[in-house]
């Protein structure tokens, strides 16, 4: 109860740093230059791909494709140094390859998730080119709030010579999943225009969002992965 009361105070704090962050900072550029050099605080839109495994499922590889989108402000700190907070809806999970399939004979399950993402990085720009930085070095970490959860499952009818069927019993523990997770975050952006970019991220979850019951032994701790690709826009 305390770790969620926790989660909780943080999660609302991140929500008003953003608004913060979008508010103030748009305050602030209509009263400064068009040069985006010039500009302390941007906001920006981002849209881009997941590619995402669960550790402790029977499959391996970052497969389960999904969408990323949200709002990013950034706030500028010092020549180089400048900080971003985001609002995004993510989706991540995990699907087997035709080869773990077939190793288990058809039996397989689909895991997707769907969460509201809040991540707070840090940013570090690389030499100026022109009138800005095209590269940026970023890390962080994220709390993510679990928005809905779907578990695909495929069955075979089992007979000699085929292995267990897969164990079905997580698709009625989805009320078990966690509501909130802590997630770590390190990514590279390339800006081909001052106000268009691309980033590369990885995140890794501090935490198990999924604690297997001590007497189900068909079962592991669950914890999410995953890469993202993304085009950030930034607005005057």
């Amino acid at each position: 109860m305390t770790i969620y009361k926790t989660f909780n105070r943080l999660w609302f704090c991140e929500i008003g740093l953003l608004v913060g962050f979008l508010f103030f900072g748009n305050l602030v550029l209509n009263g400064q230059s068009n040069s985006y050099t010039d500009q302390r605080f941007r906001a920006g839109l981002r849209l881009g791909t997941t590619a995402s495994q669960i550790s402790g499922d029977a499959y391996k590889g970052y497969r389960k494709a999904g969408l990323l989108a949200g709002v990013e402000g950034f706030a500028q700190l010092k020549d180089r140094t400048y900080l971003s907070l985001g609002f995004l809806f993510t989706e991540i999970g995990s699907i087997p390859s035709d080869s773990e399939k077939k190793r288990d004979q058809s039996n397989f399950l689909e895991i997707q998730l769907t969460y509201l993402e809040l991540p707070l990085l840090v940013h570090f720009q690389g030499k100026a080119k022109e009138r800005y930085r095209p590269f940026d070095f970023h890390v962080g970490f994220s709390l993510a709030r679990l928005l809905s959860s779907r578990i695909t499952s495929q069955v075979t009818i089992s007979g000699p010579g085929i292995p267990p069927l897969i164990d079905l019993s997580i698709v009625n523990r989805q009320n078990e999943f966690k509501q909130f997770n802590a997630n770590f975050q390190l990514g590279l952006s390339y800006y081909f225009i001052p106000q268009f970019g691309l980033s590369l991220r990885h995140v890794y979850g501090f935490q198990d969002f999924y604690q297997a019951p001590a007497d189900v032994d068909t079962q592991k701790n669950l914890r999410n992965f995953y890469w993202s690709v993304s085009g950030t826009y930034i607005i005057r």
